[in-house]
């Protein structure tokens, strides 16, 4: 499969969650049913690297992904 020189914000309308698979059971739940969801309640972004031919569903598969969530710790808190 031949893939995209540059990772793109996670759009559901155009990449195809569902079909991927990198064997991490819990990765994969997280593409498919919960970055889009985060990403709308501002919790994380997501960003992905899709391939360069679509589906024949018109969606690109996901290569690969990140997600990053934007957090802090107060210095307080640490030990």
């Amino acid at each position: 499969m031949s893939y995209s020189k540059t990772f793109q914000e996670l759009d559901k309308s155009i990449h195809d969650r569902i079909s991927f698979d990198c064997g991490v059971k819990e990765l994969n739940d997280f593409i498919q049913t919960r970055a889009a969801k985060h990403m709308q309640a501002g919790i994380s972004r997501t960003m992905v690297l899709p391939a360069s031919v679509p589906l024949p569903n018109k969606k690109y598969p996901i290569c690969s992904f990140y997600s990053i969530t934007p957090s802090s710790i107060s210095r307080e808190t640490l030990p």
